[in-house]
């Protein structure tokens, strides 16, 4: 695969390789689930709530602020989750006004089968590389994800 827009500028460009490979595993993650009736992005959802439903201030706003997605987003991921099956939402103890996220049966069986895919379609992008060129990757990434400044 080459970048024709690369070759033009003459600089290597690093986010359209990371983006391409984003893509592919987005696309891989989707038909994966697709049998299960939800996309990615509402397994990401999904696996947030699971890993935080027993917290006592879990609330939306946590999940626009760490999965980085619009209030609307989220509204909408939750609603389909709830139409579904995977979640249900109750009034929480301490004030009436918020809503506890919980997985319901479905939904956690749907979670651990997300978690599989995840580590299958994480192999699938690394396949090819050498333990070491994998080590150095992930090295590199996690550098560069938990840089200071924005990005």
């Amino acid at each position: 695969m080459e970048c024709k827009l690369e070759r033009l500028l003459g600089v290597k460009l690093y986010g359209f390789y990371l983006h391409h490979l984003s893509h592919k595993l987005k696309c891989f993650n989707d038909e994966q689930l697709r049998p299960y009736g939800i996309t990615g992005q509402q397994a990401r959802v999904l696996s947030y709530i699971a890993f935080h439903q027993e917290d006592d201030f879990f609330c939306q706003k946590h999940l626009e602020e760490e999965l980085h997605l619009k209030g609307s987003s989220v509204t909408s991921v939750l609603h389909g989750l709830e139409r579904g099956g995977f979640i249900r939402r109750i009034t929480g103890d301490r004030d009436g006004r918020t809503k506890k996220m919980l997985l319901t049966e479905k939904g956690e069986k749907t979670h651990n089968t997300f978690n599989q895919i995840i580590v299958d379609g994480e192999q699938k992008l690394i396949e090819g590389l050498t333990p070491e060129e994998q080590d150095t990757l992930y090295f590199l990434l996690k550098k560069m994800a938990t840089a200071k400044g924005e990005r």
